[in-house]
């Protein structure tokens, strides 16, 4: 039995695979959310930090800035009770 005649058709396949990558790209930017709420509900600047590239921007309303400065700032306001 060849692959089509058991899965369906080529076009078929891509299309499942074009799904499961979609899948495994929702996940990855999940499991980064996931690290960056874990880091923020510990007030742990590096935690917060490591999930920015390098050169990382955020705007979050008032604080905008380079993703390092928004994790400092970030868990300098939430140990402060801000």
């Amino acid at each position: 039995m060849s692959v089509s005649d058991k899965s369906g058709s080529l076009d078929d396949i891509l299309v499942r695979l074009a799904e499961l990558e979609k899948l495994k790209d929702q996940f990855d930017i999940r499991e980064v959310i996931e690290a960056y709420v874990h880091g923020c509900d510990r007030a742990d600047r590096d935690a917060v930090a490591d999930i920015y590239h390098e050169d990382g921007f955020d705007d979050h309303g008032p604080l905008k800035g380079p993703g390092h400065q928004f994790a400092t700032e970030c868990v300098d306001a939430s140990r402060n009770g801000r």
